[in-house]
């Protein structure tokens, strides 16, 4: 069997759960450290070549990807709904979540999330999202303003109100009554 270490981490804002297992499925090493891209690099350091990472992908696995893929010959973000449909029986703990991101690894069971290359790509992909927010955004208060308007009985649809000169005619359209 080939001799490689299988590297878990599970991310949080302030800290950083590591598990290391290796070919054979036994845990070598577990530590914590600060999310910061140095000191995780400095604990990989420590880790045998070759060596293989494994994080969740959540708001930190772009940045994780961009600081810490130089320093193992294979790094994957995983789909984390995948992994608890897969690993869901027994304990939640932080350090245990970080064992099984590295025994569903080493099992091939992980499914792949792919990760920008550069951080110009990954602010284009920002704001992307964010355009298509604001598009669902829109169509949303839209509809909602209609579905206020048909309460009262008065039919629109949303180019009855998109230009600002034609809303003060539909406010008469709505009832007298002060409520």
């Amino acid at each position: 069997m080939k001799r490689s270490h299988l590297i878990g981490i599970d991310v949080h804002c302030q800290f950083c759960e590591i598990a290391v297992v290796d070919a054979v499925g036994k845990v070598v090493c577990r530590d914590r450290c600060a999310t910061s891209i140095q000191t995780l690099l400095t604990v990989l350091e420590k880790v045998p070549r070759p060596r293989c990472l494994v994080v969740e992908e959540g708001s930190l696995a772009g940045w994780l990807w961009r600081g810490l893929a130089g320093a193992v010959e294979r790094m994957v973000v995983s789909e984390p709904r995948q992994n608890r449909l897969i690993a869901k029986e027994g304990d939640k703990d932080d350090d245990l979540d970080a064992e099984k991101l590295a025994q569903l690894l080493r099992g091939g069971y992980v499914k792949e999330v792919h990760q920008v290359q550069s951080l110009e790509r990954a602010v284009f992909k920002q704001q992307v999202a964010m355009y298509h927010f604001r598009v669902r955004q829109r169509v949303r208060e839209s509809l909602r303003l209609t579905w206020l308007f048909r309460q009262h009985g008065v039919m629109i649809r949303e180019r009855d109100y998109a230009n600002a000169k034609d809303r003060p005619a539909l406010l008469a359209r709505l009832p007298e009554n002060a409520l």
